[in-house]
């Protein structure tokens, strides 16, 4: 975003802090470089809630609500959370503010605009990272909400950490009154569609949302428009990631399909559990391919794609084919050569047959061998 735009001003000063630059502003309000002179260092300073903004009647609880929320994101402290250090109301403009830990790095957005889609492991590690500081997050009480590419940096180290906790629940319930919905369309949940109540597995899902992003360069629910895109994420299965790119292991398609159930209890329950599936998942470890939970909480088209011990397409036609001709020989032999059954024995059948001439397969494992690949 250009700094040098003359709507707004930027201004000298905010409360102590002397504003260096423009870093960007957005639906919450603008962030700016700026330097401490109490403690001599550089903060990223977000400035909301500015003169005129907001109705004069809302605007004192607003205020009261953004330094109680700032002040509990200011109790988190993980290497994968941006530290807030300071949050209080400018008194010559009234604006509220909240300095936090200036990260010398690009964004996530800023890094897929430049790069497109990602190598999955490399993606699947930053998921993993932003995964751990969510759930460190959530075990405090506190609920990100907004969890998207540009809350979402790599400082210099090329370390993960994950930005704007606690804000966007100021946005939500000042909202609340109009019907509007706070959050970015290819990355809001259900649940916060729908105005539920929501808990840490509304971040998982975007969390979901995001991974899906850097693995194929596409949001999984994008549309032409906002209520088309709002109508995809409330009721349309994503495509699988292995349709859009080939070389994405199952085990991972799972994992994003999972986080991207429509029902909360259909996903991980925490970032930690969501982080040890990736890991699981660059390691190579097996168990990273069982959808099990996922198939059995969700009910998902998506997930029913996903076997536990996935075959090609050829392989379950392959094993279904030899299957009916064992079946079908026997038929003929049993038809031609049965004798009573005093003197001779019945033929076998295969094994999982049902007695009395039923199926020599469940339906369900024909279905299944039929089923083609994801």
């Amino acid at each position: 975003m250009s700094t040098d735009s003359p709507l707004p001003a930027v201004p000298e000063k905010v409360g102590r802090y002397r504003i260096l630059r423009m870093l960007g502003r957005g639906s919450m309000g603008r962030v700016y470089l700026a330097h401490d002179p109490n403690t001599d260092r550089r903060v990223a300073l977000k400035v909301v809630l500015e003169a005129g903004e907001r109705p004069d009647e809302e605007i004192e609880e607003v205020r009261r609500r953004f330094l109680v929320e700032a002040r509990a994101a200011g109790r988190l402290a993980d290497p994968g959370v941006v530290r807030v250090y300071d949050a209080d109301v400018d008194p010559a403009s009234g604006a509220a503010f909240l300095a936090m830990e200036w990260v010398d790095g690009p964004s996530l957005a800023a890094v897929l605009k430049e790069r497109g889609a990602l190598p999955w492991r490399e993606a699947a590690g930053i998921a993993a990272a932003a995964a751990r500081a969510l759930a460190h997050a959530h075990e405090r009480g506190i609920v990100h909400r907004d969890v998207k590419p540009a809350n979402v940096l790599i400082d210099g180290a090329g370390r993960v950490r994950v930005t704007d906790f606690g804000i966007a629940k100021i946005g939500d319930e000042t909202h609340t009154q109009s019907g509007a919905v706070v959050g970015t369309p290819n990355y809001i949940s259900p649940e916060q569609l729908r105005g539920e109540p929501i808990d840490g597995r509304a971040d998982l899902f975007a969390l979901g949302a995001l991974l899906y992003r850097m693995v194929t360069g596409e949001a999984p629910f994008h549309a032409d428009d906002v209520a088309s895109t709002t109508f995809r994420v409330a009721h349309v299965d994503p495509r699988p990631p292995t349709a859009l790119r080939g070389d994405l292991p199952v085990a991972l398609e799972g994992v994003i399909l999972r986080a991207l159930a429509k029902r909360p209890e259909g996903r991980f329950a925490g970032g930690e559990e969501m982080a040890a599936a990736l890991d699981a998942v660059a390691a190579g470890s097996a168990e990273a391919t069982s959808a099990g939970p996922l198939v059995a909480a969700t009910g998902s088209t998506a997930a029913r794609r996903l076997p536990a011990a996935p075959r090609s397409r050829e392989e379950r036609l392959a094993i279904l084919l030899v299957v009916v001709a064992i079946v079908g020989g026997l038929a003929v032999l049993r038809g031609r050569f049965e004798k009573p059954a005093a003197t001779a024995a019945p033929a076998p059948l295969p094994a999982g047959s049902a007695p009395g001439g039923s199926s020599p397969l469940p339906a369900a494992a024909v279905a299944a061998a039929a089923t083609p690949a994801p």
